[in-house]
């Protein structure tokens, strides 16, 4: 008589597992296991980092901790032609021109690209508050100018070219190589923001003064004074008695405004 293995009284039976649960219950063990895996790997790359990493703006970074800063300009603004998408280079530029160049317009225009480019980027508050540093910084600017073109029309001048780049970018369109605002003063010689920059006749008359800034040179001072950059030599001409080239300015420095060419 064969033996029989009692099992105590209460219990169910064992069943064998089918196949169909053996089909189940590999991938409930197998799955938890692979998104394990999945989640250990490398985190998705920093679009700016990326940007960090390329020569052309390595070496444009250089050039600027040399204080090589004008050197360091151009060779962002040839790393955006080649390379549109390198918003990191906008935001670059933005800093130099904000904190090294006092060049606020130049800012604003640059840190509204890389926000275009990287809208979602951690940066984005931080950049949105240098934005409205730069927009304070510039209408104090204008408003300490004596022949500064008026303030709200060199502010509707961005917002009109920010929201062109605005329409291309939504018609997916490459942005422009760099349509940022010209230097501090030099806006359009043509229609009334010249006439409007340029003294009248009778002020032309009168002797004038004008106290070198930081940042300042004649070219600057030409246009700020005058709405034309081109007329810097009479400012030299007319300060030659202390002035040994026209690159020799400082801050503080009065120099005399002579009438404008006509």
């Amino acid at each position: 008589m064969k033996s029989r293995t009692s099992r105590p009284e209460g219990l169910p039976p064992v069943r064998p597992r089918s196949a169909a649960h053996r089909r189940f219950l590999l991938p409930a063990l197998v799955l938890p296991a692979l998104l394990l895996l999945a989640s250990c790997g490398p985190a998705p790359e920093n679009p700016d980092a990326r940007d960090e990493r390329r020569p052309a703006f390595r070496k444009a970074v250089r050039a600027r901790e040399a204080g090589r800063t004008e050197e360091s300009i151009a060779l962002l603004r040839t790393a955006l032609r080649k390379h549109p998408d390198m918003a990191r280079a906008h935001l670059e530029l933005a800093r130099i021109f904000h904190e090294q160049r006092s060049d606020y317009a130049r800012a604003i225009h640059h840190y509204r690209r890389y926000l275009e480019q990287r809208p979602e980027a951690q940066k984005k508050p931080l950049v949105e508050n240098w934005i409205e540093t730069a927009r304070a910084d510039f209408v104090r600017e204008m408003m300490r100018s004596e022949a500064a073109p008026p303030v709200i029309e060199k502010l509707k001048v961005l917002e009109r070219e920010n929201r062109a780049l605005k329409a291309r970018l939504a018609r997916g369109e490459a942005p422009a190589e760099d349509n940022a605002p010209p230097e501090r003063g030099t806006l359009s010689r043509s229609g009334p923001e010249k006439e409007s920059a340029r003294p009248s006749p009778k002020s032309a008359r009168k002797k004038r003064t004008y106290v070198v800034r930081g940042g300042d040179t004649l070219s600057r001072i030409a246009a700020r004074v005058y709405g034309d950059a081109a007329q810097w030599r009479l400012i030299y001409e007319a300060n030659r008695d202390r002035m040994k080239s026209e690159r020799d300015l400082q801050i503080g420095q009065v120099l005399t405004l002579p009438p404008p060419d006509e």
